[in-house]
């Protein structure tokens, strides 16, 4: 298992930098199979094994203004991978299964905010390799889940995250996952489980326009000697991630700091002047 450990890291590292996901998602826990009467006995005995699950996501947040984003609230797209460690589960009969390496698309979506809470769902489809330990009739004929090294792998679950600052957040998972080829080979009963894991990540980046108020506000802060506490108190609408940028820009024109705001963002005058139309 350190060896899949040692692998998530390694995909986190040298593809973070490059894919430029606004989130990026570590998840690590375990995934209880959902006991077959039909094979389980002859492979693992009368219990269903718990197998260790770990994973990566890279996420792209739906920030504009369409209909479908307000309506979805503000959906995550992104590109996610899972090493579920079925190796692990010691067979009573044969080598037992191999390692199941998936890649797959996935969408999650808020159902609830609140404060620095949020509550939602996420489900994902895509490809489960599993390259080892496949079903054969004379070596491994026990194995009747799977016959070929690429299936299908379904998820859907709920999440539950918590924002411990403007970046980097934690929280925990409930997951439904199944693997299976579609029928295209047999044997192929495939698996089933629940999956449960802690999950940490962090916002790698933001749009300009939160950039040019989070720095706007440390030049407020740094200019009058305020801590962040004060300037919440007095900006209710800045904790905790500042969704509400129209507002922010406002509130900078009235004090006197919208040059901050101009310099600060690529492009600051053409984005904070389209704005401030629409406030007018």
């Amino acid at each position: 298992m350190k060896r899949l450990l040692l692998l998530i890291a390694a995909v986190l590292i040298l593809t973070s930098g490059p894919l430029s996901a606004q989130n990026v998602t570590v998840k690590a826990g375990a995934t209880k199979l959902l006991y077959d009467s039909r094979h389980f006995p002859a492979l693992y005995g009368e219990s269903a094994p718990t197998i260790p699950s770990v994973g990566v996501k890279f996420g792209w947040k739906d920030y504009s203004d369409s209909p479908y984003a307000f309506i979805c609230n503000h959906p995550e797209y992104g590109i996610a991978f899972q090493v579920d460690g079925i190796a692990d589960a010691k067979a009573v009969n044969g080598p037992g299964l191999g390692n199941v390496y998936s890649v797959f698309g996935f969408f999650d979506r808020d159902i609830i905010r609140a404060g620095k809470f949020s509550f939602g769902y996420s489900g994902g489809f895509g490809l489960g390799i599993c390259p080892s330990k496949l079903y054969d009739p004379e070596t491994n004929p026990w194995n009747l889940i799977f016959s070929t090294p690429v299936n299908s792998h379904i998820t859907f679950g709920l999440q539950a995250l918590y924002m411990l600052t403007q970046r980097y957040y934690t929280g925990v998972g409930f997951y439904f996952n199944h693997y299976s080829n579609g029928a295209t080979n047999f044997p192929n009963r495939g698996f089933n489980g629940f999956e449960l894991s802690l999950l940490f990540g962090m916002e790698t980046s933001v749009s300009p326009e939160e950039d040019a108020v989070e720095r706007a506000l440390f030049s407020l802060r740094t200019r009058e000697g305020l801590s962040l506490e004060r300037v919440a108190r007095r900006w209710p609408i800045l904790a905790p991630r500042l969704p509400a940028w129209r507002e922010a820009l406002e509130f900078f024109k009235r004090q006197g700091l919208l040059q901050d705001v101009y310099r600060l963002t690529p492009r600051g005058a053409e984005v904070c002047d389209s704005i401030l139309a629409e406030l007018v």
